[in-house]
């Protein structure tokens, strides 16, 4: 009577093809999660990390099932591969920032001016106050960290336009509406005093003077250009959050009114993370780039 041999079926094979599966799942629900507020930032720093655990572990298995295969004769190439191609692509990325790690400076905050770098109204003060939760702190521009973005970012720089801080404000304001940019604070721009005609028509309407329920807060992001008084140097604040994972930036714009022309300036600052590999410059970069456009490109280097 003649006998077969049944081949296993790799038991490494299956689990790595499990944990492969598992892992794409895992990782979007949790940038979902993040995304919609349903975790902070640094809960989902521990998330990501267990993931990239459990991606290395689906390697390990796939090159044990491989050997299982080839010395053994087992079961499970199919299995072994699928497992590999879900690992490997939830790997890519994780790769790619590695190498941006390694090419880009350890900096978490940028500015085009980074001898004299535009202050910040508020952020100052709300990262102060959660400095125990582990936010980070504002860089501090000594001359090291200055010289380290200078050369890795040499197109990150101010813009000097020959117009009016009327005009170049009214463009900077129409790109942070456009972007959906969230203005927090503003230094510089004067609201105009009530119109008295305004008020006597509010008040004949009202005549008892009750309060409304309904009450509207006006933002500077809301504000008529043409309608406002805009001192001499202009500071926007604003809070920039990133479109897939949802990561938090502060940002703020000055323009500097100068005797012929305005000059603008832009800071960008990570909330988490001691490395921001290059978003703040992008961020900074893609603003100038949009707002030469909006200016006509007549923009000088600062």
């Amino acid at each position: 009577m003649v006998g077969f041999y049944e081949r296993k079926k790799s038991v490494s094979a299956i689990w790595c093809q499990r944990l492969g599966i598992f892992l794409i799942p895992y990782f979007l629900l949790a940038t979902l999660m993040h995304r919609f507020g349903g975790i902070q930032t640094p809960q989902l720093f521990v998330i990501m990390a267990i993931g990239l655990v459990i991606a290395i572990v689906a390697l390990i298995l796939a090159i044990r099932a491989a050997s299982d295969l080839w010395s053994k004769g087992h079961k499970g190439g199919k299995l072994m591969v699928r497992g590999m191609l879900l690992s490997l692509l939830v790997l890519l990325p994780f790769g790619y920032y590695a190498y941006l790690a390694l090419a880009l400076p350890l900096a978490n905050d940028i500015s085009t001016n980074t001898f004299r770098p535009p202050e910040f109204i508020k952020t100052w003060e709300s990262r102060i106050r959660r400095s125990n939760e582990g936010i980070n702190q504002l860089a501090d521009f000594d001359d090291e960290y200055s010289e380290r973005l200078l050369i890795a970012y040499p197109r990150v720089g101010p813009r000097r336009y020959p117009a009016g801080p009327e005009r170049v404000y009214q463009a900077v304001n129409r790109i942070i509406q456009d972007r959906g940019w969230k203005v927090i604070a503003s230094h510089g721009i004067a609201q105009p005093a009530p119109n008295e005609d305004v008020e006597k028509e509010k008040l004949e309407d009202n005549p008892k003077g009750k309060k409304k329920n309904s009450k509207k807060t006006i933002k500077p992001a809301d504000i008529d250009v043409e309608t406002e008084q805009l001192l001499e140097d202009i500071s926007i604040e604003v809070t920039i959050t990133s479109l897939i994972f949802g990561y938090k930036y502060d940002a703020v714009i000055r323009i500097i009114s100068e005797d012929v022309s305005t000059l603008v300036e832009m800071r960008s600052s990570s909330r988490w993370g001691a490395h921001d590999f290059g978003v703040n410059a992008k961020i900074i970069e893609k603003f100038m780039g949009d707002l030469d456009l909006a200016l006509l490109g007549i923009a000088g280097e600062g």
